[in-house]
């Protein structure tokens, strides 16, 4: 009985293990090439507005640094966090301090953990992928004609992510 009991700690052990987390190096983030996102940036002229980013995480223990891109009524941001853990942290802070309802994904339309806004004028899709929160912006009255171009995005940019991330040891 004790054999089997050992060989089962063991066994766990090592299923543990094989479950290994990603991180995405901040010095890559020009590699993502956020301006060839298919389909969401149209004829948008695209201004690099990081320089003032007036980031909503900015002052969140583990940021690092954020991208904005802002197109005529469309945006991308992309916050960089030490860890995956400090990321989902400062999206469920955002949550409660802002003024637009912030609800959790709650379909298999994005990949990963997600997180949706429609708030007047303009819809938002979050996603985190690693030590990244992703966040989409589309001003249009209404979330169910832009959905799924937020969702497309949403995923394009963070199977980006996934692709320039390396293996946590």
């Amino acid at each position: 009985m004790k054999k089997i009991a050992i060989i089962l700690i063991l066994a766990c052990i090592g299923c543990s293990k094989e479950k290994q987390d990603k991180y995405f190096d901040p010095e890559d983030i020009n590699s993502l090439n956020l301006e060839t996102i298919s389909n969401f940036w149209g004829e948008d002229g695209i201004k690099d507005t990081s320089y003032y980013m007036g980031m909503h995480f900015e002052d969140h223990p583990g940021f690092i640094k954020g991208v904005r891109l802002v197109g005529v009524n469309k945006a991308v941001w992309i916050s960089l966090f030490d860890s995956q853990n400090n990321a989902v942290s400062a999206m469920e802070a955002r949550q409660t301090d802002v003024a637009c309802i912030i609800q959790n994904g709650n379909s298999n339309a994005v990949n990963g953990k997600w997180w949706y806004s429609k708030c007047t004028g303009t819809n938002i899709v979050f996603v985190n992928q690693w030590n990244i929160i992703i966040e989409i912006d589309y001003e249009y009255p209404d979330f169910e004609g832009i959905k799924n171009i937020l969702y497309d995005t949403a995923n394009e940019i963070a199977e980006r992510v996934d692709k320039l991330s390396s293996v946590v040891e």
